[in-house]
């Protein structure tokens, strides 16, 4: 979620609400039931989700997951993402969850599809939870991948050249669609001269040189 906290951090700050990041928070990671626990040790308003790549690492380089077992979907749901969920459901908090983007590896990106198919599906019975979806906003015309946006004017660039980690403007996409939904279901109110200030230039986020369409 890193390309995308500059611009929803700038944004929410500076219209007067407090956020707080949570790094390396999904279903498998080591000491989940620790930081699960402790993100909603004092729950927020609205909790906004984004695993990114760490799910499919830890399914790849663990063995929580049999990924050779055709079941394993069903075994994830059941052992690791239900409890999750009931936990929310426990503290009574709204929740975005946003869906993983495009990846600049075919075989990851269809991964990522797979992945957020069986989220999606969960995320829908669940009337706390708000899913959205990320795929089309990066995404080309044709529905896959793309690094730079050619149909813009002057082209920008939506990802760096590994694929995964966003420019400014992939970050802003997924930002303002999870702001119009704030807007819409919670009565947030944004300040639209967010978008003045300096985020695009966290130099933590978006690595000088890696976004040269943007820089």
């Amino acid at each position: 979620m890193l390309g995308v906290i500059p611009p929803l951090q700038t944004a929410l700050e500076v219209s007067g609400y407090e956020y707080e990041s949570q790094w390396f928070v999904g279903f498998l990671e080591p000491r989940t039931d620790e930081r699960w626990t402790r993100l909603l040790a004092e729950p927020p308003d609205v909790l906004i989700m984004l695993f990114a790549p760490w799910e499919l690492y830890e399914m790849r380089n663990r063995d929580q997951v049999d990924l050779s077992d055709p079941n394993w979907p069903e075994a994830y749901t059941r052992d690791f993402v239900v409890p999750r969920l009931a936990q929310l459901r426990e503290i009574d908090t709204d929740v975005i969850w946003i869906g993983l983007p495009p990846s600049g590896d075919p075989v990851e990106s269809a991964q990522y599809e797979f992945l957020n198919s069986i989220w999606r599906d969960l995320a829908e019975d669940e009337p706390q939870i708000a899913w959205l979806e990320s795929f089309p906003l990066l995404a080309g015309p044709d529905g896959q991948y793309r690094e730079v946006d050619d149909t813009a004017s002057p082209p920008v660039q939506l990802y760096q050249a590994d694929g995964r980690h966003l420019c400014p403007e992939g970050g802003r996409r997924i930002a303002v669609a999870v702001l119009a939904l704030l807007e819409d279901r919670f009565g947030v109110d944004v300040d639209p001269t967010w978008t003045d200030t300096n985020w695009a230039f966290n130099p933590f986020a978006y690595d000088v040189g890696k976004c040269p369409h943007n820089d």
